[in-house]
């Protein structure tokens, strides 16, 4: 019976690095199904901390006609694989950070953010992001950095609030003056901001007096 549990108290233990081994296979596994992403991830020296990226893979030079519409970047790539392999995100332990570049972003990929989700820093670049969207982002209390560049993000309104975060960029997102508005009441811990290549003035800077 001892034995039992000591074997039964192993497999416990083992499950979630069973669990992780099986998430980023199949993270891995759905970049090479879809051909449209490709996944990389990283671990320090000790493997204590893992971060995450997952972008664009284009097979074929993109239309260079969205450089004649002032755009920095193609367009994102609409890949149906997304909320699965933000899910299984899930079981990644030690996730410090999540890069997600070029691709499209609609309201099932928001939703499908895990909850166990524990990263410190997460980006979504170039991935046709709206004021609408941001309304369901429901980020874990762990992020201190939230990077949203190249998106189309106008005012920062919808937002929920993000009181963890202290780093924030809307670099290269149509933001306005009028979108900073409630700057200070979505993130109050806010120390850097990021709103190059925006549409912000010297009008909109006036908001960030209110911090202290």
């Amino acid at each position: 019976v001892a034995k039992e549990r000591e074997l039964a108290d192993i497999k416990a233990r083992l499950a979630p690095f069973e669990r992780q081994q099986r998430a980023i296979q199949g993270i891995h596994s759905l970049g090479n199904e879809s051909k449209a992403m490709w996944a990389e991830f990283k671990t320090d020296a000790r493997l204590d901390e893992i971060s995450v990226s997952l972008h664009r893979r284009l097979l074929t030079d993109p239309d260079p006609s969205y450089k004649t519409l002032g755009l920095k970047y193609p367009p994102p790539t609409k890949l149906a694989a997304l909320p699965t392999a933000l899910a299984l995100l899930g079981d990644v332990r030690n996730l410090k950070a999540v890069s997600i570049d070029g691709l499209q972003f609609d309201e099932t990929d928001v939703a499908a953010f895990p909850l166990s989700l524990r990263a410190e820093s997460i980006q979504i670049k170039n991935g046709g992001v709206t004021d609408y969207l941001t309304r369901g982002f429901r980020l874990p209390d762990t992020v201190r950095q939230l990077s949203l560049p190249y998106n189309a993000i106008v005012s920062l309104d919808s937002i929920p609030a993000m009181s963890s975060v202290g780093r924030l960029s809307v670099r290269g997102n149509p933001i306005t003056d009028e979108g900073l508005e409630r700057l200070v009441e979505k993130f109050p811990s806010l120390y850097d901001l990021d709103i190059s290549h925006t549409k912000v003035t010297d009008k909109g800077l006036a908001h960030l007096a209110k911090y202290k």
